[in-house]
This record gives C-alpha cells, structure tokens and sequence, in this order.
C-alpha cells in the first residue's frame, strides 16, 4: 500500500500493522512543497486629483506547489488617504478564500488562504485628501505561514497627485478617465 501526502500540511505520519507482527510501524515524510507569495498593486493611473478618490487593485498569487493556508495580509495606508474613507471587497479564485469577510473597511490586515496556482484579489478605494502633496505610495505585504518553506511578497504602487490640470498637458487631470481632455 501506500498514501499521498495532502496539500496542507508540511509533514504527515501513518502508521501500518501486519497480522503476525506485534506493534506497529509508523511512517513519517515531509512534502517538498512551498509557499511563494507573489504581490501586485496599481491603481491603473499616473495621476489623481487632490480630493478625488482613487482604488487600487492589489493581487496576491501562490506560485508554490502548497495550500497556504492563513497568509497575513497588511497593507500601509499613506498619509494622502483619508482612512476613515477607506472601503475594499475580495475576490478569490478556486480554492482559496477571502478570510472572515469579503469586503471591509479600513486598512486591510486580514488572513486569507490561497491555493497553489490560486491568487486572492482585493479592490481598496479611498479619497485623496487635499493638501500639499506630490505622491502617494500604496504598499501591501503578503507573509506565508509560519512554517512553511518559500517567499513572502509585498508591492507598492506610486500615484502623482495633483490639484489640477488642464487638457495641454500629457495624462489626464486625475479625475477623469480619459487622458489629455
């Protein structure tokens, strides 16, 4: 006989009995497996508009050959962003899971699951504070399970904020979806 080692746990035992044979054998094997965690982040613009709000699409894939099973997902709110304003859903491919919730508010500290192959996808808007400002960086951290073998992941994203701009300048004006109009 035999038995296939699961996906989620990084070692497994079973034991065997013979008939005639007093006690038993216990056998241990470790899965060569890992966790890599790969992040993506942008907000599909160059520039936005003070005072207007703005989303981001981050992604968190697992390239490695095991269930990662409770990845710590935190993310930084820059100081551009209104964090009271902050509103995000998820999305998660077969066989991973958004966690607790599905959507939220506020930062994202969460624990998700993703599948190996399988990717968690999040959509977080918030509004861009007027102010002095040039930039604001979006950064979201992914870190595997203790435990497990393979790489965390993070990303950032950078958006030029401006108070406006007019249709001879190349890009948009940061609130409108259409670029030089």
């Amino acid at each position: 006989g035999g038995w296939v080692l699961g996906p989620t746990a990084p070692t497994q035992t079973v034991s065997a009995t013979a008939a005639g044979v007093t006690g038993s054998v216990v056998f241990t094997a470790t899965a060569g497996g890992d966790v890599v965690l790969n992040v993506t982040v942008d907000s599909g613009r160059q520039y936005v508009q003070a005072d207007h709000s703005i989303s981001h699409l981050v992604s968190i894939g697992n390239s490695g050959s095991l269930i990662a099973t409770g990845v710590s997902v935190t993310s930084t709110i820059p100081p551009e962003l209104d964090s009271a304003s902050l509103q995000w859903i998820c999305v998660a491919s077969t066989g991973s899971s958004c966690g607790a919730a599905n959507a939220g508010t506020g930062n994202l500290p969460t624990t998700v699951d993703i599948a190996a192959g399988g990717n968690v996808s999040f959509v977080i808007s918030g509004l861009v504070l007027p102010g002095p400002t040039d930039q604001l960086t979006y950064t979201v951290a992914a870190t595997r399970p203790a435990g497990t073998n393979g790489s965390d992941g993070s990303a950032s994203h950078t958006t030029n904020v401006v108070i406006f701009r007019h249709g001879f300048d190349s890009g948009n004006d940061g609130a409108q979806g259409i670029g030089g109009r």
